[in-house]
């Protein structure tokens, strides 16, 4: 599991970069001499926490 968070609450600073590297990391994954998971192994999330 790859998780990926850039926005806090107030007071503290956000990771920009961080969703980013996760998608890095998927690349990776994905990649057939590396990671060589399918496409349908990898599912990004499709809500947000606040």
């Amino acid at each position: 599991m790859l998780i990926g968070i850039s926005d806090y609450q107030p007071g503290l600073n956000g990771l920009p970069g961080a969703v980013q590297d996760v998608k890095a990391m998927q690349r990776v994954l994905q990649h057939s001499e590396m990671g060589g998971f399918a496409d349908a192994d990898i599912t990004p999330p499709t809500f947000r926490f606040y």
